[in-house]
């Protein structure tokens, strides 16, 4: 049995991750989510999230993502080829620690769980928009 995670490329090429880059990728996107849970949660009470603060947030946020997906690459060593599958594998750690944060521990966000909405729809924003330039980066 392989210690690597095989995934294919779009173009085709068999790629894998080792399994240190494995637990990097895993790791940062623990990191990640507990940074956006904080922010979820100190954000709310002020509105950053909210109607007014929308575009400026979202803008940021795309420009953000763009420095996040550096970062990982960066701290993982990963060639072009293995980018997709491993932002792929931050968002999935993120989001398995989304899920499970809002079912056993939702007071970790802070505010009733009608008024994080908007806050949850910037995760799920800044999920995607990582995932949408680590395509757009791979496809170069």
């Amino acid at each position: 049995m392989s210690a690597h995670l095989q995934v294919s490329s779009p173009l085709g090429a068999e790629q894998s991750l080792k399994p240190l880059q494995i637990a990097t990728l895993a790791a940062y996107g623990v990191v990640l989510w507990f940074l956006a849970a904080l922010a979820i949660r100190y954000g709310t009470p002020p509105g950053i999230f909210g109607p007014r603060a929308n575009v400026p947030v979202y803008a940021a946020t795309a420009a953000g993502c763009f420095a996040l997906i550096w970062a990982a690459s960066r701290s993982s060593r990963l060639p072009p080829g293995q980018m997709l599958p491993a932002i792929a594998l931050v968002s999935l750690a993120a989001l398995l620690c989304d899920g499970w944060a809002i079912a056993w521990w939702p007071t970790l966000y802070g505010a009733e769980p009608a008024l994080l909405l908007p806050g949850i729809a910037w995760l799920s924003f800044a999920v995607g928009i990582c995932l949408l330039w680590t395509l757009v980066l791979q496809r170069r």
